[in-house]
């Protein structure tokens, strides 16, 4: 599971999606910072 999740987020796509200003307000919030922190561990 955990090497599937990190799959996602080395994608190009991801990396976009986080870039996005219209998912700013996702990526500001502390539950997403965790998942972000906790997955590039």
């Amino acid at each position: 599971m955990d090497d599937a999740f990190q799959d996602v987020l080395d994608t190009p796509e991801f990396r976009a999606a986080l870039d996005n200003p219209a998912n700013a307000e996702l990526v500001a919030t502390p539950a997403f910072q965790k998942l972000l922190t906790e997955a590039s561990a």
